[in-house]
């Protein structure tokens, strides 16, 4: 009996994962992809041999295994009709992203409203929330310790069942330094090790790896897209003996803006507005700043902040304004929104909770001017130096920031 043979018979318990519509917002339950609990596996490798014939026998002759008969992305194809961002989300802050430590899912979770600012604007470090939502799905996050206290040290793998289609075929993993994780097919063909990054590339339409430290601890980060397809993920303990680095996660389904990236304006730019001789307040455009998002993956960016700073304190007379009043119009709405300053005239004026949606447009900014009361002077103006910066987030491994 061969190995597919062999492993087509061990049917004992389904663990079946699909990687597809877990970022579903409006979809209704019915149509989302069924995913089951999941089953961590241990088995002992005393020898803590990583031979690939051993590891492959091993799957396959493990009484927990995947049955994929009845595996469907039912919600797959209405993906592109009903995906948007309507929060703005990381795996932590944006220095430490893909920090697991503390964050857990739970059955009902709706990935959009997982995330959520601090009243100073910063993402949330640690915790995700737990709001209501209509994608039910039991666990898009998974992590855990290849050491766990209720097995033996030497244990040391974990088994999920991925089916992959082209719309919801992405994983990203983070594994500590004595971690390594394998891919195989569903014929047990191993096509995937972390310990060298070596693949079949014939089998991925992306691949991205970085290393990240995490509170003082080294973690590689691996971004990849499967082709259509049903696949094993294997985490293998580098070496029994060590006391550190157990700690894996991964994340499989729509590739999440979860990469903190900022676009600046190419220029600062000057707006001068003279007084009309009238008026005690007059209004003027300033720049506008472009994002421009690859078709089909604008849902996929999600902005999380707006910053526009004067400048021209140091450079203008703006001794004929009492006040100067800084708006930007979303790329999303058509009205214009006002932005808070942070102390003075020419400090920063920021929006850290900026308008849901995609990030994909343009970004008009404008000023207002109130001039000083009883003025008389008939060639007053005032000079604005201007630049917007637009915080956003991006999917990693497609696009690093």
């Amino acid at each position: 009996m061969n190995r597919k043979e062999l492993f087509m018979k061990k049917r004992k318990i389904a663990t079946i994962l699909l990687a597809a519509c877990l970022l579903l917002g409006n979809v209704s339950v019915a149509n989302a992809a069924s995913i089951d609990n999941g089953n961590k596996v241990h088995f002992n490798t005393e020898d803590n041999d990583t031979d690939l014939t051993l590891l492959q026998s091993k799957i396959a002759t493990e009484e927990v295994t995947c049955d994929f008969t009845d595996a469907t992305n039912d919600g797959a194809s209405a993906y592109a009709d009903t995906r948007r961002v309507s929060n703005k989300y990381m795996w932590s802050a944006s220095t430490m992203e893909y920090n697991f430590s503390d964050q857990k899912w739970t059955s009902n979770t709706e990935i959009f409203s997982t995330y959520a600012k601090t009243s100073e604007g910063f993402v949330m470090s640690g915790f995700l929330l737990n709001p209501k939502g209509q994608s039910n799905y039991n666990s898009a996050l998974r992590e855990g310790y290849l050491n766990d206290s209720a097995y033996d040290e030497n244990q040391g793998h974990y088994y999920q069942c991925v089916v992959s289609d082209e719309d919801c075929n992405n994983i990203t993993f983070m594994l500590e330094s004595n971690v390594n994780v394998f891919i195989f097919d569903n014929d047990i063909n191993l096509i995937y090790r972390s310990s060298d990054e070596a693949g079949v590339t014939s089998y991925f339409d992306r691949y991205y790896s970085t290393t990240k430290t995490i509170a003082g601890t080294s973690n590689k980060v691996i971004s990849l897209g499967l082709i259509d397809g049903n696949y094993y993920i294997v985490f293998k303990v580098k070496d029994a003996t060590a006391t550190t680095g157990y700690h894996y996660g991964y994340y499989a389904g729509q590739p999440l803006p979860i990469a903190q990236t900022t676009t600046f304006s190419d220029l600062t730019h000057y707006t001068t507005i003279k007084w009309n001789r009238s008026s005690s307040s007059q209004s003027a455009s300033t720049q506008t700043l472009t994002i421009n998002c690859p078709s089909g993956s604008e849902d996929e960016y999600a902005l999380t902040g707006v910053k526009f700073s004067d400048k021209s304190k140091a450079f203008a007379n703006n001794t004929y304004a009492s006040s100067i009043d800084y708006y930007y119009t979303p790329a999303t709405a058509s009205y214009s929104k006002k932005l808070a300053q942070t102390g003075g005239w020419w400090s920063d004026l920021v929006d850290n909770n900026p308008p849901s949606g995609s990030i994909d447009g343009n970004y008009a900014t404008s000023v207002t001017v109130h001039w000083v009361s009883g003025i008389s002077y008939v060639n007053a103006s005032c000079t604005t130096m201007t630049q917007m910066t637009l915080d956003y987030l991006v999917p990693f491994g497609i696009i690093v920031g």
